[in-house]
């Protein structure tokens, strides 16, 4: 078994990047594959999603061990995966109770000096790429949230990845980032990894007067759907998704915690649910 590896990318922040990477892997997880997630934001959001109130309090991070790789120091990365088995499934209909685990990298504030650092770094990169290599033959999917930027940390995330999946939000200028980022994913292809792909488009945080944001997919599906696979459901922007980030669950944990209360969540739940059975598919 060797992994694919799908970097979530967006150099602009805020627009669902975590919240896809989470639930993405949740819900690949849900479908029995076994997923590592890498936080490569120094903001630690993911790190935060995976039970860490406080996540630059975290002792061993990805940023650790890419310090580490950069000066061509012994390491083993297993040493520095966190499991978590908090995942409970509950079957409502045939009362069957199942748990789902997740294991990550985690990532602080630590990692901008990581930035700096892979300034004059030999092959640069590629270093996270050697790093994961190692990882890639004991997981199904390593998903990669990329911070928001176009730096040397998402470069190495491109590089270490088999395909690219955009989050993007149904704004006024989500078409002009979007050409910059496709333009920036096409010339890491060119230069530095021939087998990177896009996976597709997500609009996500989409509001529910969708007839505001109409405009803005009409026009990256005109400028981008003949070149780019952009999926055919949004995730909508709804308060249960964020009260389950604060409460560091996925959507389709939250929503048996929650016993369903509202619908609105369940139907978040099963978007994810059919990305992940899409991007399983797309193998």
């Amino acid at each position: 078994m060797k992994g694919k590896t799908i970097a979530i990318v967006n150099q602009k922040g805020g627009v669902g990047k975590t919240t896809t990477t989470f639930n993405l892997g949740a819900c690949l997880a849900e479908q029995g594959k076994k997923v590592l997630l890498v936080d490569l934001d120094q903001q630690g959001n993911l790190t935060y999603c995976m039970g860490n109130d406080v996540p630059d309090e975290v002792e061993t991070t990805i940023a650790e061990l890419m310090q580490k790789a950069i000066m061509d120091e012994e390491y083993n990365p297993h040493d520095y995966i966190y499991p978590d088995n908090r995942g409970i499934l509950i079957d409502e209909e045939n009362g069957n109770i199942s748990s789902y685990s997740l294991d990550c990298l985690y990532c602080n504030v630590i990692m901008s000096t990581v930035e700096v650092s892979l300034v004059n770094a030999m092959s640069r990169e590629h270093v996270l790429k050697y790093i994961l290599e190692g990882l890639k033959e004991e997981y199904d999917y390593i998903l990669l949230d990329c911070g928001p930027s176009l730096g040397m940390i998402t470069i190495n995330a491109l590089v270490a990845a088999d395909s690219v999946l955009i989050p993007l939000q149904a704004e006024k200028f989500a078409a002009l980032g979007l050409e910059l980022l496709l333009k920036n994913i096409l010339r890491v292809k060119r230069h530095l990894n021939p087998s990177l792909d896009i996976e597709g488009i997500l609009f996500v945080a989409v509001p529910e007067n969708y007839k505001e944001s109409k405009q803005t997919v009409g026009e990256v599906m005109q400028k981008f759907g003949d070149a780019v696979k952009v999926y055919d459901y949004m995730i909508p922007r709804l308060t249960e998704v964020s009260k389950a980030i604060r409460q560091q669950q996925p959507m389709i944990t939250y929503e048996d915690r929650a016993a369903k209360v509202k619908k609105g969540g369940s139907i978040v739940a099963g978007l994810y649910q059919r990305l992940a059975k899409e991007v399983i598919e797309n193998e």
